[in-house]
């Protein structure tokens, strides 16, 4: 399974201090960084996406991506004799990318960091909402501020209908910049923190 990434955005709301951005000891991961860029079905996604795999089809994985599987090493006769097509040069065919609607979605939560919020209250009030798969190139960057790096959910049903949002403000003057997805929040978010209490993992009252 080959999941689409693009890192989330930790909520204005449930952090302490967004110039510091650590996930408080109340408070999941999950539920903080429950904020992506784009609604989903997500179309703009960044490379390096994260799989989950069989390990007695990939025999060798680096980082992202499946390196070696049990057809890459076949040679043009044994791949031949297999009924596979042959080409010079391999593609995974045995790959699938779910239905993040219908079958799995996946939630990039890799930290945020202070060196990205050090100035997250002018970043984030320049109104312009600028997801990263949109981002200026670097020549065009020069001279202007980083996007907001701190989520500012866009209130229900303010997408545009295709998967991003308009230029909008919240209550408190911050460019919104990001969606809450409502089953992570209302199912898995509650069932995470369930399992966890019962472990004695965490205290999240």
């Amino acid at each position: 399974l080959n999941f689409k990434s693009m890192r989330a955005w930790p909520r204005r709301l449930l952090l302490s201090d967004p110039s510091n951005p650590e996930v408080r000891e109340n408070t999941t991961f999950l539920q903080t960084y429950n904020c992506d860029q784009e609604k989903p079905p997500r179309r703009n996604t960044l490379p390096a996406e994260k799989q989950i795999y069989l390990s007695d089809y990939v025999l060798l994985h680096f980082v992202h991506y499946a390196t070696v599987t049990t057809v890459s090493v076949l040679s043009e006769d044994e791949t031949k004799k297999a009924g596979l097509g042959w080409k010079d040069r391999y593609g995974e065919k045995a790959m699938v990318v779910p239905d993040e609607l219908k079958e799995a979605t996946m939630l990039h939560s890799k930290s945020v960091v202070s060196t990205d919020t050090k100035s997250w209250e002018k970043q984030c009030s320049m109104n312009r909402y600028i997801p990263l798969y949109r981002q200026l190139t670097k020549k065009e960057m020069r001279g202007l501020e980083n996007p907001c790096k701190v989520g500012i959910p866009f209130p229900d049903g303010m997408d545009q209908g295709d998967g991003t949002g308009p230029v909008l403000t919240d209550a408190a003057g911050y460019t919104c910049n990001c969606f809450v997805n409502e089953k992570v929040e209302k199912v898995f978010v509650p069932k995470l923190e369930n399992a966890l209490q019962k472990r004695g993992k965490a205290n999240l009252s």
